[in-house]
């Protein structure tokens, strides 16, 4: 339960900060939410604690290490399976030819940076001329 609470959550926080048709507005609400949902479903059943260091920490404190695995397995676990999901589903916007297995790693994104952003814009007044 512990893996599945995490996925959810990381995968819609990932869709929310990487996606560009998402709304930025209700990107908090989503994933308010999803954190929401799933500490209610998973609460009863394990906990809810989709956190290592939640868990961790109390067990440290406690010296009560009985069944820690899976609070530090199931999050870890959850959360690349969460985030390689988001990754495969991108990459299946491209056409089915385009897409290969090692399309489907988790690459990371290369934002520009502030003096590449005041370049493009001193040059927009040159296009509209």
């Amino acid at each position: 339960m512990e893996m599945v609470a995490t996925f959810t959550m990381v995968f819609i926080s990932t869709a929310m900060a990487y996606d560009t048709k998402a709304i930025g507005e209700l990107a908090g609400v989503a994933v308010g939410s999803s954190v929401s949902i799933a500490s209610i479903v998973a609460g009863p059943i394990s906990g809810g604690s989709m956190n290592p260091a939640r868990t961790l920490g109390p067990a440290i404190a406690t010296a009560s290490y009985k069944g820690i695995w899976v609070y530090l397995v199931g999050p870890i676990t959850g959360a690349l399976l969460g985030a390689w999901s988001y990754g495969a589903i991108e990459e299946t916007d491209k056409p089915a030819s385009a897409i290969s297995l090692s399309s489907l790693s988790i690459k990371l994104c290369r934002h520009p940076t502030i003096n590449e952003t005041e370049q493009v814009g001193n040059n927009s007044h040159l296009s509209s001329v």
